[in-house]
């Protein structure tokens, strides 16, 4: 992906505000986020999700233990764990809306914990981390998308939780690229959790989920979510993308539940 000036600029007027910290988007304005952030990391420093160490998100003792991506082993389509780099079932019944997934981590240990606690338990700090790690894999997987887009929720889902998760994951991403982040995409309608549904299930869940009343003509986007796991999701928002006028959809995620 090369993108050209004119990609550049257009992606640019897309960009969602350009303060990527943790804290952003929780309540009040940016100056407001911004002194949350700094009151947060004095007297909250990070906590290993794995062990509970102070001083980091994830320790060095839990990294250890945690299962790193061989890209050269994974499925060349949806990144899912192989052993000879071939293609995959899971991707098999993919659309050509979706060029290509790939994802940093196996979806266990430290980094399930890490997740969950991003997502369920109010921990959004935690997205520092996880977004660190997605812009650690872009840069070796040598991507250069337009455009960051973060897989939206809800309206309801969002007030509930107060934050979008994969958007502040995206955020911290988009800033150590130096790349504009978008949240472009919307949830045209509820749906009901993915956890438990099989693989048919979870396409026609979010089946026609989403829309992007943006022009994202030639653009190449790159989606951010936290897991991945059969791919339903990510190639409901990667058609939005394309009927949008993208030019190329990737994603990445911080872990593959499979």
């Amino acid at each position: 992906m090369s993108p050209s000036d004119a990609a550049r600029d257009r992606a640019a007027l897309l960009a969602d505000a350009s303060y990527s910290g943790p804290f952003r988007g929780v309540r009040g304005s940016r100056v407001v986020s911004s002194v949350i952030d700094a009151v947060v990391r004095t007297v909250l420093p990070p906590v290993c999700a794995g062990c509970g160490a102070s001083g980091h998100w994830m320790c060095p003792t839990c990294d250890q233990f945690t299962r790193r991506i061989d890209l050269g082993s994974a499925c060349r389509r949806c990144g899912s764990v192989l052993s000879d780099g071939a293609t995959c079932d899971r991707c098999a019944d993919w659309s050509a809306a979706i060029a290509a997934c790939r994802s940093a981590y196996v979806f266990e240990g430290a980094v399930r914990k890490t997740i969950h606690q991003l997502k369920y338990q109010g921990e959004f700090a935690r997205s520092e981390w996880c977004g660190r790690e997605v812009a650690r894999l872009v840069i070796e997987l040598g991507w250069r998308p337009d455009l960051l887009v973060p897989v939206p929720l809800h309206q309801s889902r969002l007030r509930s939780r107060g934050y979008n998760q994969s958007a502040k994951i995206a955020a911290i991403a988009a800033a150590s690229l130096t790349t504009p982040c978008g949240s472009v995409l919307a949830r045209t309608r509820a749906t009901v959790s993915q956890v438990g549904l099989d693989g048919a299930g979870r396409r026609e869940n979010v089946l026609g989920a989403f829309a992007c009343p943006h022009d994202l003509s030639d653009l190449a986007i790159l989606l951010i979510d936290d897991v991945v796991t059969t791919g339903s999701t990510l190639e409901a928002c990667a058609v939005a993308c394309r009927e949008a006028g993208a030019q190329d959809v990737w994603a990445v995620t911080v872990a593959t539940g499979s």
